[in-house]
């Protein structure tokens, strides 16, 4: 919980600025009332999973069951304007538990997610590049091509350098 509460503090300017918008200088001297928002964060399956604080058996973009994983078959988009009106519903009436039951269901864990604040923002379409996949290895496998292609790795072994 403390997590998100972290989050939640962090992303304060950002909800700040989504709803009131500021005023950003561009480089042709022109002042623009702009209302920055959320577009991309950095993190793998499982860091995702535990950022939205679904199980890390669960797709972060969608409710499909665990078994099913993999599956070709449909299964609904997670809707976290949903989760939150269950949430304040459960609040509302302690007693009542089948809010609860829903989110359970759906492999949510927590009953507040700093990311279902932010405006504009549907934070289980975020962009979610994984850097050591998707950047690191991805130069690498470029600069062995490179490499490999250029020659140098068997003109450097005809000259007796390897």
């Amino acid at each position: 919980m403390a997590l998100y509460r972290a989050i939640g503090e962090i992303f304060q300017s950002i909800r700040d600025c989504s709803q009131e918008g500021e005023l950003i200088i561009y480089t042709n001297g022109y002042e623009h009332l702009c209302f920055p928002v959320l577009s991309v964060w950095i993190a793998d399956q499982p860091e995702h999973a535990n950022l939205e604080d679904i199980s890390t058996r669960s797709c972060p973009k969608c409710e499909v069951e665990f078994h099913t994983l993999g599956s070709t078959r449909w299964s609904p988009s997670r809707n976290h304007k949903d989760y939150r009106k269950r949430v304040k519903l459960f609040r509302e009436y302690q007693g009542n538990l089948r809010p609860v039951e829903y989110l359970v269901a759906r492999s949510v864990k927590t009953l507040f997610n700093a990311f279902w604040d932010m405006l504009r923002v549907n934070p289980y379409d975020l962009n979610k590049p994984d850097i050591l996949r998707n950047i690191y290895l991805g130069m690498l496998k470029q600069m062995v091509q490179w490499v490999q292609a250029s020659g140098f790795l068997e003109e450097a072994q005809s000259i007796g350098e390897i």
